[in-house]
């Protein structure tokens, strides 16, 4: 057996930070990618010159949680997602349940989203919103893909270069 001394001398984690991503101008939740998605990062701060940045997946529904984290002065980073990145926010981390719904603008909306299933195909209709201009958001391109959920489906109907919203998957 080994040890490394007699007794911890710090007590343990003594917060949960949650929250949410929700659309600005909707108040809708910003699903996020399931694999390697969102994150938040959260740096605790008056722990030395050079804290560790350490960080939580957003959930595909938007939500976030962290069940063990010290209470404690952080900056909050959200620079990594589907939606504009906003400034480093200053946050005090209470002892208990911390709950922050951040607002953010996402870089574009799906609206009027139609689907249907016609014989043995699924068809998917629906119009995309810029939500900011000149927010590096006009750069971004729309791939329809095969992911977990559509496995087996193939895309036609849509080419990234041609310019038209929307796709049919079938």
């Amino acid at each position: 057996m080994f040890y490394s001394c007699e007794k911890d001398n710090l007590e343990g984690p003594d917060a949960i930070f949650a929250g949410e991503l929700r659309d600005r101008k909707t108040g809708e939740l910003i699903q996020q990618e399931i694999s390697d998605g969102s994150r938040v990062y959260f740096i605790e701060q008056g722990g030395g010159d050079n804290p560790p940045v350490q960080n939580m997946v957003v959930k595909k529904d938007g939500t976030f949680y962290n069940g063990m984290i010290f209470s404690g002065d952080y900056k909050i980073i959200l620079n990594r997602g589907n939606y504009v990145p906003l400034d480093t926010l200053d946050m005090k981390i209470k002892p208990g349940k911390n709950y922050q719904v951040f607002e953010v603008n996402p870089y574009l909306r799906i609206i009027e989203p139609e689907i249907s299933v016609i014989g043995r195909k699924v068809v998917a209709k629906f119009k995309l919103e810029q939500a900011v201009l000149g927010s590096g958001g006009e750069h971004q391109r729309f791939y329809p893909r095969q992911s977990g959920f559509l496995r087996g489906l193939a895309h036609s109907g849509y080419h990234p270069e041609s310019g038209r919203p929307g796709a049919t998957l079938r």
